[in-house]
């Protein structure tokens, strides 16, 4: 049986953030058995042929300054808004996720370790975000403190967490990718 695929798309443009933001999810795919290949948010979309050799994507984040990532919105919006498998878009990941859904961003700046409430259970969560999401009809809402922090895109298996799950609970990241359709990820 084949091995599972994941491609990483990193938001970071500062080299330093890799140790941070990338390096942690790169350790989860690897326990998992996962390969996977990185590209950056700054370079110019893969064709959607290509994309789809992956099983996931994963979106990762960066840190509180770090915005120039939103000036790479419009030419990641198709390629991501198409991908039939896993996305798992985290902090500024789920804004680029969210943007290629066309799901509004709204102010909500988070910082430091707190617990939500993820479809009924409490997870303590590591923040580190400026933005969340509106609640709309196009999605269906996970985890919620002061306002959402898990979501994910009807119809789709498109998930965005504006916290950081490879910090506290990486298992939740670990389900999401073994499973083939994921439909409950806690």
């Amino acid at each position: 049986m084949p091995r599972k695929k994941a491609l990483i798309l990193t938001t970071h443009y500062h080299t330093l953030h890799y140790e941070e933001f990338v390096k942690p999810i790169v350790s989860i795919i690897s326990k998992i058995a996962y390969e996977y290949d990185q590209i950056s948010i700054f370079e110019q979309p893969p064709s959607h042929t290509y994309l789809q050799q992956y099983d996931a994507i994963i979106i990762t984040g960066t840190s509180l300054q770090d915005m120039k990532y939103l000036d790479h919105l419009k030419k990641w919006k198709k390629p991501l808004s198409t991908f039939k498998n896993t996305i798992i878009g985290i902090c500024a990941g789920m804004q680029v996720l969210a943007s290629a859904h066309n799901i509004p961003l709204i102010k909500c700046k988070a910082v430091g370790v707190k617990k939500v409430k993820c479809l009924n259970k409490e997870f303590k969560v590591y923040d580190l975000h400026q933005y969340s999401v509106k609640r709309t009809a196009d999605i269906e809402v996970l985890c919620s403190h002061k306002c959402i922090e898990g979501f994910k895109v009807k119809n789709t298996f498109h998930f965005g967490f504006a916290f950081h799950p490879e910090v506290f609970t990486p298992q939740l990241l670990e389900n999401l990718l073994l499973l083939n359709k994921p439909t409950q990820p806690f």
